[in-house]
């Protein structure tokens, strides 16, 4: 079993949500806890590749073992969903310009734009907007 750890930021009542260029499946960002790695640690090194800032992690907000099939493969992780504050530096948590891994698209959406979007696993959309 593999362990993902996501950032659950909102900001103007949106959240941040990425998704790979070639699939339509949206998620929080976030990225594969490495061997020796707290989901916390794993969590600012994929938001400091993948958008070049720092986060200020908050609490943990939920833990999901998640069971699907990815590309015909049967997919088992446990995952961390921690709240992301703000970025370390003060700046805003997120810009276009701040994407740094072109093979990631991100977005900020509304509550009412995630009923449209094909967002995993869907019990996140169910508790980011109660």
């Amino acid at each position: 079993m593999r362990t993902r750890a996501c950032g659950v930021c909102l900001r103007n009542g949106r959240v941040l949500l990425q998704r790979k260029r070639d699939e339509a499946i949206w998620a929080l960002p976030g990225g594969k806890v490495e061997p020796g790695e707290t989901p916390a640690a794993a969590l600012v090194r994929e938001w400091q590749e993948e958008l070049g800032i720092l986060p200020v992690i908050g609490r943990t907000l939920w833990v999901f073992e998640n069971h699907f099939e990815h590309r015909g493969a049967i997919v088992e992780q446990t995952e961390f969903y921690f709240e992301v504050i703000a970025a370390a530096d003060g700046v805003s948590p997120y810009t276009e310009s701040q994407a740094r891994d072109e093979s990631l698209i991100f977005g900020w959406f509304a509550p009412e734009d995630l009923q449209q979007l094909d967002v995993r696993p869907a019990a996140v959309v169910e508790r980011l907007f109660p």
